[in-house]
């Protein structure tokens, strides 16, 4: 179990260039006496990050390019690595003013908002769809998706990028907020379940999971809440997703009962079970943002496998989504999509979110050059091979 994100949120709006460079500064100054303290703790600290109020929008069209080039030079001189610029409903930027922001600098992160309100967004939905055509054909790889997302009834103060954004109200204080990477407390409880599991089916792992999180995550909530107080911050909370990384993988702990594969019959019974013990942890730790399973298909290894075994497609991962996770998460696709084909995906996941009003995001890959089923072939220290996946 690890830290993967301590994620520092700014809420009030930095237009002037001299209040953000002061507040970067004691955002660096902060995250990294956060990562000493948690590191000093027996915690790896894999990343720390900041989160912005959509400040974009405030800003006069003509001063938005300033703005990025003077903001990049302050995050490169404050060494912060993460920047997440907000959230804008569909029209508050225009398409080329997200992808300029985006390429203003490899830290900067944004989304787009097509549902919130129990209603599904158009405008977002559309826009949404132009911008990742758009990314995808920017880099040769189409890599820069990887810091854009659409996203929908998504909270403010949720730790993990892109989505992550902040409530734009003045005069709160500074936030911090934890994200886990911890498949492997998952695995440790399903794998000693094995034969209850077998007896009495996925439904014995909620209690088990939620009474494991708290004994484990107990000391870590302490830990943040003191660090809080003492540097007059306000503390946001932990994300109980499970979130994988490579070989740490999630699917993996859903399979170590050994009565399934993923994506066979049962998974989303799996699914619903492990959800409700992250819910049940979440009614005594402090929690915040999705708190559900996350299935990034290009950052699980297991799951990559099971795509390519034919055992997992875009529509189940959906499917899942009902009753756990985040959404669709780096989904490689065609690179020769029409935009109407992303935007029939997202009014899905739109659709989703407002029937059940649950955070979802999509972070979706259209790989230039590439067609479904042959093999992604990316370089990343964040993303693991598998095959490009059809609609």
């Amino acid at each position: 179990m690890k830290i993967r994100t301590i994620t520092y949120g700014i809420s009030g709006l930095l237009t002037a260039p001299a209040a953000a460079q002061k507040e970067l500064i004691k955002a660096s100054q902060a995250l990294g006496a956060a990562s000493r303290f948690f590191n000093e703790a027996g915690w790896e600290v894999q990343t720390t990050r900041l989160s912005l109020a959509p400040v974009l929008k405030e800003l006069d069209p003509a001063g938005r390019t300033n703005w990025l080039e003077s903001f990049a030079i302050a995050c490169q001189s404050t060494r912060i690595e993460f920047v997440s610029l907000g959230a804008y409903l569909g029209g508050e930027l225009t398409d080329q003013e997200i992808l300029t922001a985006i390429a203003a600098h490899p830290a900067f992160n944004l989304t787009t908002i097509i549902g919130q309100n129990g209603q599904v967004l158009p405008a977002g939905v559309k826009q949404a769809a132009a911008t990742i055509l758009s990314l995808a054909q920017a880099t040769p790889d189409g890599l820069q998706n990887f810091r854009y997302a659409a996203i929908a009834h998504c909270p403010p103060g949720i730790p993990f990028f892109p989505a992550s954004y902040q409530s734009g109200r003045a005069g709160e204080p500074p936030s911090l907020t934890l994200g886990l990477q911890m498949p492997d407390l998952a695995h440790a409880v399903i794998s000693g379940l094995a034969a209850e599991i077998r007896a009495n089916g996925p439904s014995v792992i909620s209690e088990a999971l939620a009474a494991r999180l708290v004994k484990d995550l107990g000391p870590l909530q302490e830990l943040a809440e003191t660090f809080c107080r003492e540097n007059g911050l306000q503390y946001g909370g932990i994300d109980l997703s499970l979130a994988p990384m490579g070989e740490d993988s999630v699917v993996a702990a859903f399979e170590a009962a050994g009565t399934l594969r993923f994506g066979e019959a049962g998974t989303l019974a799996f699914a619903a079970a492990i959800t409700r013990g992250l819910q049940l942890a979440g009614a005594t730790l402090k929690s915040s943002g999705y708190n559900g399973l996350m299935l990034p298909v290009l950052e699980d290894r297991v799951l990559g496998e099971r795509v390519e075994q034919g055992l997992v497609d875009v529509s189940k991962i959906l499917a899942f989504s009902a009753v756990c996770g985040t959404g669709l998460d780096v989904i490689p696709l065609p690179g020769d999509l029409a935009v109407w084909q992303l935007e029939n995906l997202l009014y899905d996941v739109a659709a989703l979110s407002a029937r059940y009003h649950k955070p979802l995001s999509a972070r979706l890959f259209p790989v230039p050059g590439k067609q479904s089923g042959e093999k992604t072939t990316f370089v990343n220290p964040y993303l693991t091979n598998t095959v490009i996946m059809s609609l």
